[in-house]
């Protein structure tokens, strides 16, 4: 994620920061011996055995609904990009590292919290 913000790589760096997130999330449901095999589901459980029940703030899921509308957004910017290749590399408007820069730096929170709790 770091390496993609690094070289103005804002799209990847966003889509990055989005996995962290959620790849964390499942390491913590798997650590309590649940499996989710969808984002939405993943984040309800995460919501319900973490959220609501005090071990990381309330905050996280405000986290994670940003992070996840942001990584649709620009999958979707990348997916359009890979269509139409030529038009898009010739009349691409720049793209914002406002969204990077947030999830780098929450992304890095996020997951450091969840190393707090499983370790806990």
């Amino acid at each position: 994620m770091q390496l993609m913000y690094t070289h103005d790589h804002f799209d990847w760096t966003v889509v990055c920061g989005y996995y962290a997130m959620y790849h964390a999330v499942l390491a913590a449901l798997y650590h309590i011996g649940l499996a989710a095999s969808s984002h939405g589901c993943a984040v309800a459980a995460f919501r319900r055995f973490y959220i609501d029940r005090g071990h990381v703030p309330g905050e996280y899921a405000k986290f994670l609904k940003r992070a996840q509308q942001l990584k649709k957004r620009y999958a979707e910017n990348l997916e359009e990009a890979r269509r139409n290749r030529v038009t898009v590399q010739y009349e691409i408007e720049d793209l914002s590292n406002e969204d990077a820069e947030w999830i780098l730096e929450e992304a890095k929170g996020f997951v450091l919290q969840i190393e707090v709790v499983l370790a806990g």
